[in-house]
């Protein structure tokens, strides 16, 4: 739980880079690099907005990783690797599993080391995959009527 905590997002990147690699899927990215922003400014606005306190200086334990006891809300974490495993979801499905599979291991790995609040972890996904969703679906719908063929 640990190592997933700390470096999970590398089996995120791992599944991300073996779909570039497969599927090379240029056209998608012009859709979704709008949506990294987005999801980017999403996920530091909520951070503004809401301040929760993380699990371990409530419960005045040690986490088990180490961490900074600033804001937990949401979880970047969890933002990150449900972007790309939604954004998966339109280009590659075998590494779309991996990630989504990655996605969750890792909201529940920073859950279990006490870095984050299972709130914190559900917004980081919702944050994370709206973006990625609504970029893929546009991109499947509209990709091909701006001369950019879908995958």
């Amino acid at each position: 739980m640990i190592a997933l905590a700390q470096y999970g997002l590398v089996i995120s990147f791992a599944a991300l880079a073996a779909s570039v690699v497969r599927r090379r899927p240029y056209q998608a990215m012009v859709w979704l690099a709008p949506a990294t922003l987005l999801a980017a400014g999403l996920d530091l606005i909520a951070g503004r907005l809401l301040f929760d306190t993380r699990p371990f200086v409530v419960l005045h334990v040690v986490p088990l990783i180490a961490h900074s006891g600033d804001n937990g809300f949401p979880s970047d974490h969890s933002t990150v690797a449900a972007f790309v495993a939604a954004a998966l979801w339109f280009i590659d499905l075998p590494s779309a599993a991996v990630a989504t599979l990655a996605a969750v291991a890792i909201g529940l790995a920073r859950i279990y080391c006490l870095v984050h609040w299972p709130l914190d972890v559900t917004a980081g996904w919702c944050i994370g995959a709206l973006p990625a969703i609504a970029a893929g679906a546009g991109w499947r719908k509209y990709g091909s009527l701006a001369g950019h063929p879908r995958l």
